[in-house]
């Protein structure tokens, strides 16, 4: 009997052991799987960052691990950064130069730098992001050191081919760790409470475990291991087991020396004795708690948007940096929204389409760029990593990437596009600029010939001549061709400007009957003029141009009718408007806009307007000069414009000109010259043999004594032979140019008067298209009645203008006068009835006064 019951417990002792081992068995090869699919998903992410990585020990400095990005970026092999304290690395002397040094990253836990340089391999520096944290990893800390290399980034198929790579690497080394382990196992039966009772066995891995002795174990229970008051779900886990006979579970903790490590739980219930015991292989998974810490460390703290979709659109996860990358307070309410399907975020369902057929024909797509909605509606511009994951069967389970938002250096192509475009435009114009220029000085030459001679001929035609007609057109063809060579100098900045202080408002003011009459009745005209008047610095004729040409063209937009608007203000441009519009300065202008109404333009045809000779109108209804002209006019006094228009809509010229500061306008109508005719001996200096019999000829028809010279030589020995009241002399001369001679000139007949000629308008009287301050200029071509009351005035300078006082209650009349009087050279001041005539006299010096007999308040007599 006593050897049947020794028998018997020989045979259960063997049966246990063999349960045990199966169950050993069976649960190791669980663990490993567990633990690598687990260390797997941390690595894949780790390995795969775009951020470099380093893991330091927070007490020695030494390096752990080192991501394949980092490898990558330095040019260093993996061994030169394992076993290594980091202030042995040079690259990184800048950051931790020394143990000193590393005791910032210890002390301050969390440390972040900009733009610190590194050096790399091959010699290079790069400037990075530097990013440190301290975590605790159970009982130890280590030190997480992120870094962005903001200098560039390497191209998406070396670093995908690198990480693949370090992660084969990474989980052939941790596949041994995993392998070399052993879980800790338990046995133990059920009290008669129904929980369990006190251990049966333990293993001798248990015992190191959890750091008792195996006679302490065997008279300790589940309780005084886990602790209960950090699972009261105890009982209903004991219950489903005993109901279900196997379990595995992970949220549970031990303890252990005194503190507490996460571990999972293998559970599975077999008979023992007729009782239901139970076998428990209990796995320390605190490695791969850390593991899944850093994953979610590096996934939460990346600066780019992570994400994870189903083909279909459904959002699966995603980073902080994704949610505000599009506008969302959260990743929660990002995908609250975006759980049943992304297709509202893409700008272009046609480019999401697309998208999708290159992920799913080539498994990765790389750097590719496209518009995304975000959270308002506003779209931003974004560059994708994504790929396609696949199950055994070849369906595409998800797509996972990564989204880095690229709409400022979008909005920077295309800012550096337009200016390149303005670039290359400018420099088109400079060119036909710069021949206009060239040509014009010998084709103002010609000009003033033909233009000359055929004027001082039609002068001594009778009316019934026949050769009048045939003259008449020669003169009418040289006068066109003189306007399109100013129109030509005009855009390309070449004509000579002589400029005045003008207030704006007088200017538009006095245009205002000639434009409605221009317009014709079917066109109302509007002026809205600013209360305070602007000053500017600029050709008033030019600047009369200017208005003439854009009303021309409002006038043949609105072919039915419409409405003409003319308006000034005073605007400050300050530098956030220059950064868009190149061609403006920081400071105060006039601003004066032309706007209609009419048929208004295209993009295409609005890009093109300022180019010479480019025109929508008809063959033969225009030269394509005209706002090649008005662009060349305020440009060259300093100014720009903006135009806006759209098709239907009307067009609105903007017109900006530099502000003068608390400057009163000049006075700069010309006075009348009574009489052209003249006795006085004019010397005529010009090296072209017929301009210069030309301008003798002329003169001479006008009374004048002239002596010709061919150059500046000739001049100075007639001057030394006789005296002379003025020299006209060319500018541009062989040798000695107008100019010297004029100075030459001086010293031979002191208070010399000279008036100077040209056809070219880059000479030393002219800079930058403005004439020099007291030099008296003629441009080429003129006519004989041109030249001489240009000569009559320098040699006798009108006398100050007559203040005339007009007094007449009728606003009209007073108006009509005024214009009347100050075409003819005088200045006038205005009284609406008889007391403010009289004070006006008071006042101030007047020469005559012109009133109305008949007045309110006092009359005329």
């Amino acid at each position: 009997m006593r050897q049947r019951t020794h028998f018997i417990a020989m045979f259960f002792g063997l049966a246990a052991v063999t349960l045990i081992a199966g169950i050993i068995f069976f649960w190791s090869r669980q663990e490993a799987e567990v633990l690598r699919a687990s260390e797997v998903r941390y690595r894949r992410l780790f390995e795969a960052a775009k951020d470099g990585i380093l893991i330091l020990d927070a007490e020695t400095g030494m390096i752990v691990d080192v991501n394949p990005f980092l490898i990558e970026m330095l040019g260093f092999p993996h061994e030169a950064f394992l076993h290594k304290s980091i202030w042995e690395l040079g690259c990184f002397k800048d950051i931790v130069g020394n143990r000193a040094n590393f005791l910032e990253l210890q002390q301050k836990g969390y440390v972040r730098y900009e733009d610190m340089p590194l050096g790399t391999a091959d010699g290079r520096r790069i400037e990075v992001e530097f990013v440190s944290n301290v975590y605790l990893v159970g009982n130890k800390k280590v030190i997480q050191c992120n870094i962005r290399d903001m200098t560039g980034r390497k191209r998406a198929e070396e670093a995908i081919q690198q990480a693949n790579e370090a992660v084969a690497q990474a989980e052939a080394r941790y596949r041994l760790i995993f392998n070399s382990g052993s879980d800790a196992l338990f046995v133990f039966k059920f009290a008669e409470d129904g929980m369990p009772g006190p251990f049966l066995e333990v293993s001798d891995n248990a015992c190191r475990y959890l750091g008792y002795t195996r006679e302490e174990l065997l008279r300790m229970r589940v309780p005084d291991i886990v602790p209960p008051e950090s699972h009261p779900g105890i009982p209903g886990i004991v219950r489903r087991l005993l109901a279900e006979g196997h379990l595995v579970w992970e949220e549970m903790e031990l303890a252990k020396d005194g503190r507490r490590i996460p571990v999972e739980i293998n559970a599975r219930v077999f008979d023992l004795d007729g009782s239901p015991a139970l076998i428990c292989s209990v796995r320390d998974i605190s490695e791969r708690k850390e593991a899944e810490n850093r994953y979610r460390s590096i996934f939460e703290g990346a600066i780019e948007g992570i994400y994870r979709t189903s083909f279909e659109g459904r959002s699966q996860a995603a980073n902080p940096a994704l949610a505000k990358m599009l506008g969302y307070d959260s990743v929660a309410e990002y995908l609250s929204v975006m759980t049943d399907s992304a297709h509202q975020l893409w700008l272009d369902p046609a480019e999401r389409s697309h998208f999708l057929q290159l992920l799913e024909r080539d498994g990765v797509i790389r750097g590719y760029e496209c518009q995304l909605k975000r959270k308002d509606g506003t779209p931003i511009w974004v560059s994708l990593n994504s790929r396609k994951v696949c199950g055994v069967d070849g369906r595409i389970l998800y797509i996972d990437g990564f989204s880095e938002d690229i709409t400022g250096r979008k909005r920077a192509e295309a800012e550096r596009a337009q200016l390149e475009q303005r670039f290359q435009q400018a420099q088109k114009m400079e060119s036909i600029g710069r021949l206009a220029g060239g040509v014009a000085h010998d084709f103002n030459n010609l000009l003033t010939v033909i233009n000359g001679y055929s004027r001082m001929l039609l002068a001594k035609l009778s009316a019934g001549d026949p050769m009048r007609e045939t003259l008449t057109e020669i003169h009418n063809a040289g006068e066109r061709a003189a306007g399109l060579t100013r129109q030509l100098l005009a855009f390309g900045r070449k004509q000579v400007l002589e400029p005045h202080r003008l207030d704006v408002n007088r200017v538009v003011e006095e245009m205002r009957p000639m434009l409605e009459r221009l317009m014709g009745e079917d066109v109302e005209v509007r002026v809205a003029l600013l209360a305070a008047s602007g000053t500017i610095h600029a050709d008033p004729h030019q600047l009369e141009q200017v208005v003439m040409n854009l009303v021309v063209n409002a006038r043949d937009a609105m072919p039915d009718g419409g409405k003409l608007l003319l308006e000034t203000a005073n605007v400050e441009r300050d530098e956030s408007y220059t950064r868009s519009h190149p061609e403006a300065r920081v400071g105060r202008y006039v601003m004066l806009a032309v706007s209609d109404n009419g048929a208004g333009m295209d993009e295409e045809t609005k890009n093109r307007i300022f180019e010479p000779f480019f025109t929508t109108k008809g063959a033969g209804q225009g030269t394509g000069l005209g706002l090649s002209m008005v662009q060349g006019i305020v440009a060259q006094s300093g100014g720009f414009i903006n135009v806006y228009s759209e098709p239907g809509q009307g067009t609105s010229f903007k017109i900006y000109l530099p502000a003068l500061a608390e400057a009163a306008p000049d006075d700069w109508r010309p006075a009348a010259v009574p009489a052209l005719e003249g006795k006085e001996t004019v010397l005529v200096v010009e090296d072209q043999a017929e301009v210069r019999k030309y301008t003798v000829a002329a003169l001479k028809e006008y009374g004048y004594r002239v002596i010709p010279a061919a150059n500046a030589g000739e001049a100075l020995l007639l001057c030394q032979r006789e005296r002379v009241d003025l020299v006209l002399t060319d500018v541009v001369m062989p040798n000695v140019s107008g100019r010297e001679l004029a100075d030459r000139l001086e010293t031979l007949q002191p208070g010399i008067k000279v008036l100077f000629m040209s056809g070219y308008t880059d000479n030393v009287i002219v800079h930058h298209g403005v004439l020099e301050e007291g030099a008296k200029f003629i441009q080429k071509p003129f006519s004989p009645e041109e030249l001489a009351g240009k000569v009559r005035a320098v040699l006798s300078p009108p006398a100050p203008a007559a203040r005339i006082l007009v007094a007449d209650d009728e606003a009209g009349v007073r108006g009509f006068l005024r214009k009347v009087l100050e075409e003819g050279g005088y200045e006038v001041i205005e009284a609406a009835d008889g007391k403010q005539a009289l004070q006006q006299a008071r006042a101030g010096h007047v020469d005559l006064v012109i009133m109305d007999l008949v007045m309110p308040g006092q009359e005329g007599i």
